[in-house]
């Protein structure tokens, strides 16, 4: 019982991350970033009323290629085009043999350099394009 207890506390303790928000390129590249103030607080995205640090996007491959080194692609869900890069090897792995015109889903945090991006975090293919239209609702 006593080692159920401290599995359960140590769980507790864990740094939690946020959860990805179903988003539009439009509400993330329009919206006002506003940058961490403090260490262990995230950077965001506010449009609509809405916080996104972490976000999720459903769309199609229009650009496969590495932007400075970086292994990225360009995802098109209709309202705009968003930037996803890889900055790690899990990352970097997921985004191999992704070609254009292939429906992907990108969950990733929001970052913000000369311009704004998403860091993939996991990226799927979709064999259904519905899933898009699923996505929006």
């Amino acid at each position: 019982m006593a080692e159920a207890l401290q599995q359960l506390q140590k769980y507790a303790r864990r740094p939690r991350r946020s959860t990805a928000v179903h988003g539009l390129a439009r509400e993330l590249l329009d919206g006002s970033f506003v940058r961490a103030s403090s260490e262990g607080e995230a950077s965001f995205v506010e449009s609509g009323g809405e916080r996104f640090s972490r976000a999720c996007v459903v769309g199609t491959v229009v650009g496969n290629d590495a932007i400075a080194g970086v292994p990225a692609v360009e995802v098109l869900d209709g309202t705009g085009v968003l930037s996803c890069r890889a900055f790690d090897e899990k990352s970097a792995r997921g985004l191999e043999g992704i070609n254009k015109g292939e429906e992907v889903l990108v969950i990733g945090k929001l970052r913000e350099t000369r311009e704004r991006f998403l860091a993939v975090e996991c990226v799927r293919r979709l064999a259904d394009p519905n899933w898009e239209t699923v996505h929006l609702l």
